[in-house]
């Protein structure tokens, strides 16, 4: 009798960030070359709960999506790796990961981002997780224009 394989258990927070080649524009459906901000990619891997966040620069435009897999996935910073080299592979242009904790103050984490090399824009957002943007990046929900609000995201 095989008993069932147990599913491993996060202990904190992994986050997975990817810089691509492109600019793109979800309104407008087109990707082309970067020319000076590049379209981004994120996951904020907690112990039960993903936030899978892209941006896309032609349009300063954020999209976020809470993904549960709590249970679901036996390693879900692997699974999480695995299905953005799947998706994004052909543009990826760097990768790096953090590891964090679910209460880490944004200052640790700018820190932990300009250890790796990057710049440290990191604003904590409204739904919990913290959101990475490249330097001279500016991102606007569209509603939110004239506030200029930080794409409404920002707590």
């Amino acid at each position: 009798m095989k008993l069932p394989t147990r599913k491993m258990k996060l202990k904190g927070c992994t986050w997975l960030l990817y810089t691509f080649t492109i600019e793109g524009s979800y309104a407008q459906n087109i990707e082309r070359p970067a020319t000076r901000v590049p379209d981004t990619f994120q996951y904020w891997i907690t112990p039960s709960v993903a936030f899978d966040v892209r941006t896309f620069a032609i349009d300063q435009d954020v999209r976020v999506l809470r993904l549960k897999h709590d249970g679901h996935a036996h390693d879900p910073v692997a699974y999480f790796e695995d299905l953005a080299q799947e998706i994004y592979g052909e543009i990826i242009g760097a990768r790096y990961r953090i590891q964090a904790e679910e209460d880490e103050s944004v200052e640790s984490l700018r820190e932990k981002v300009r250890a790796v090399g990057l710049y440290p824009h990191v604003e904590m957002t409204v739904l919990g997780f913290p959101l990475w943007l490249p330097e001279d990046a500016k991102y606007y929900a569209k509603d939110e224009e004239d506030t200029g609000a930080g794409g409404g995201l920002a707590a």
